[in-house]
Order: structure tokens, then C-alpha cells, then sequence
């Protein structure tokens, strides 16, 4: 029979020996845990880096209004500039413009001359276009004063998603126009236009100013005018270019 004493040193001894071996568990479970990673935080440069919706599939045709034998409207003060010059002139801009973002376009007409409206609707489709921008600019019988920027666009497409996103290309336009050009009220209005009913793609018509008002006439025969107008245009077509997935839509 164990005595006190040798009872107590047992007792120590255990004691021991279970708290190293409880320590040792510990340890070795703390080296055979998973490791978690710290999640990456990029900076602002590195996210400028990242990859972004590239708009090689987009492809918008610009059509400038008139051509040829058709001169359109005229500035009534001197020199009376005509439309078809103007809308050439601003159509050839926006091409350019939208260039400097990567974005496809088929022209038109590049020269002066006139084009049939059909022929028109059916270059876009052909080429497959994925947007059509019709450029023109307004006038009256007798001078006026009325003036600003109108867009149409065809309402009562049989395809609800075509009139939909024409609607959304035209308030991306108007959102981009209020900043450098007057606008009339209401600036989007449905138009039963040829070239914007017999497309197939999102299309709207751009009427941008009053050539019969002595005033904006004066601001239309700017080339820094006509200028901020077509980046207007541009910047609205890319901001929806940017905001929406490349599509052709095909509603009769």
C-alpha cells in the first residue's frame, strides 16, 4: 500500500504529464489548421488596369441628313449655309469622335451626295449595325424663334424592345446636348420617319437647331459650335454603348 506522501508525488507526476501532452495537441492543431489568405485590396490604379466591357462588337451608322440634289434646309442669314453641308460636317465629327473610344461606325454617305431613305435604313441592317443616329437640322417657313435640340425616335414600333432602347439612346443624347447646346421642349418626341421606322437596330433622328432662327443659325455656322454638338452626340452614344450589351434587334 502506497503511503501519503508517495501518493501525492503520483499525483504531481500525472499532472504533468497531462498537461504537456493537452499543450502538445494544441500546438499541432494550430500547424495543421487551413491557412486563410487576406483578401486583395487594389488600388485605384491597379483597378484602372482591370479588364472593361471592350465595345469592339458595336458598330454605329451615322447618317447625315440630305446630299446631292437634295439640299435640305438653308441658314437664312448670309452665307445661307445649306443643311446637307452641316449635317455632313457634324456626321463626320461624331465618326471621329467615337473612334477615339474604340467604337466601329459605317457611314452614310461621306460625300455630297444623296442617298435614298430606304437605302439608308437598309445600309445599317446590311452592315449590321448595332445603332443608328440620323443627323439633321430644323427650320421653318419664315424666320422664328424658336430654336434648340429635338430627337425622335419611332414610338410605335411593332418591337417594344427596339422602341424601348431607342428611347434610352435618345435620353443618353439630350443628357449630353443639355450641357453645350439649348434644348426645346419636350425634346424627345416620336417621329414617323423613315430612316428611324424601317431600321432595325435602336435609331433616333437628331434635329440639331433652328437654321431659320437668325440667332442659332449664327452659333450653327460655328465649327467650334458644330464641333461640341457632334462630341455631345458621340459621348451620349457611348455612354449607352457602355451601359448596355451589343445587340441587333430584329422586330419587324
Amino acid at each position: 500500500m502506497m503511503r501519503p506522501k508517495q501518493i501525492i508525488v503520483f499525483f504531481r507526476i500525472l499532472f504533468i504529464f497531462i498537461f504537456f501532452l493537452s499543450t502538445s495537441c494544441v500546438k499541432r492543431g494550430k500547424d495543421t489548421a487551413p491557412k486563410t489568405r487576406a483578401p486583395v485590396l487594389l488600388t485605384k490604379k491597379q483597378e484602372s488596369r482591370s479588364p472593361k466591357k471592350q465595345p469592339s462588337q458595336i458598330c454605329v451608322c451615322i447618317d447625315a441628313g440630305h446630299g446631292g440634289d437634295d439640299p435640305g434646309a438653308k441658314a437664312i442669314t448670309p452665307p445661307h449655309t445649306k443643311e446637307k453641308t452641316l449635317t455632313l460636317v457634324t456626321a463626320l465629327k461624331v465618326q471621329e469622335f467615337l473612334h477615339t473610344f474604340g467604337i466601329k461606325t459605317v457611314m452614310v454617305r461621306r460625300t455630297d451626295r444623296f442617298v435614298p431613305l430606304k437605302e439608308r435604313a437598309h445600309i445599317a441592317t446590311k452592315k449590321r449595325c448595332t445603332h443608328f443616329v440620323s443627323i439633321h437640322y430644323n427650320s421653318t417657313p419664315k424666320p422664328t424663334s424658336a430654336k434648340g435640340v429635338e430627337v425622335y425616335v419611332y414610338e410605335t414600333d411593332k418591337s417594344l424592345e427596339r422602341a424601348a432602347a431607342s428611347k434610352q439612346l435618345a435620353s443618353a443624347i439630350v443628357h449630353r446636348i443639355a450641357k453645350v447646346a439649348p434644348l426645346r421642349t419636350p425634346t424627345i418626341r416620336h417621329g414617323n420617319f423613315c430612316v428611324i421606322r424601317e431600321t432595325k437596330m435602336p435609331a433616333v433622328l437628331i434635329e440639331g437647331g433652328f437654321l431659320s432662327n437668325p440667332k442659332e443659325a449664327k452659333n450653327l455656322k460655328n465649327p467650334r459650335y458644330i464641333r461640341l454638338l457632334a462630341w455631345a452626340i458621340a459621348k451620349g452614344i457611348v455612354d449607352v454603348c457602355h451601359s448596355t450589351a451589343p445587340r441587333t434587334v430584329t422586330g419587324q
